[in-house]
């Protein structure tokens, strides 16, 4: 095993104990662990980090940051007025 493979192993092993610290009852098929408690617990790890570059990419001018009515924000690409006109 290559030490990516075990890099990428120790990343997948610690997520999965994470996710059963977070949720003790969970159970699930080889494809469920795969499919949902992986993915689920990646995004409550990286939850701050994306938040923190979504900020300094709309700070930078890179996306958008818009405040909806109901308070959430949403972030989408910068449209170019010219291409509004069209």
């Amino acid at each position: 095993m290559s030490s990516d493979q075990q890099q990428s192993g120790n990343a997948q092993r610690e997520a999965i104990l994470r996710y059963l610290a977070a949720c003790p009852n969970a159970a699930d098929t080889l494809n469920g662990v795969v499919e949902w408690w992986i993915p689920l617990q990646r995004y409550h790890d990286d939850y701050e980090m994306i938040a923190k570059i979504l900020e300094e990419l709309s700070v930078e001018g890179l996306i958008e940051k818009q405040v909806l009515p109901d308070k959430k924000i949403i972030y989408k690409a910068i449209q170019e007025k010219d291409s509004l006109k069209k």
